[in-house]
């Protein structure tokens, strides 16, 4: 749903302020979350 879309949108860019992840590191670790989340 769009709420869950925005809801990773928010933690990507936390998580891009507070790591030196690369962004695909970041993106992967945030759609493997969410796509978990979802299924649950």
């Amino acid at each position: 749903s769009q709420v869950n879309v925005v809801k990773a949108v928010n933690v990507l860019k936390e998580r891009a302020q507070q790591t030196n992840d690369q962004p695909v590191q970041i993106i992967q670790t945030i759609v493997a979350n969410s796509s978990h989340e979802i299924y649950l």
